[in-house]
């Protein structure tokens, strides 16, 4: 059984175009993996840590916008 020691806010950053997401991050004790479309270019977010992102919101697309 996982367990989740806490939450916060975060940014994630697409690494393919730039777009940046504003997150909630959640903490757990054991390592997790995952992965996000980004909704600008397709390319996968993806994550193996024990801070695990969720609730992606676009906040800013490479243009600036």
């Amino acid at each position: 059984m996982a367990v989740m020691l806490g939450t916060e806010k975060g940014k994630r950053r697409c690494d393919h175009c730039g777009s940046v997401y504003e997150v909630m991050v959640s903490r757990f004790a054991d390592r997790h993996s995952g992965s996000h479309t980004c909704e600008v270019c397709g390319n996968l977010i993806e994550w193996q840590s024990i801070l695990v992102p969720s609730q992606f919101k676009l906040i800013k697309r490479p243009d600036g916008t």
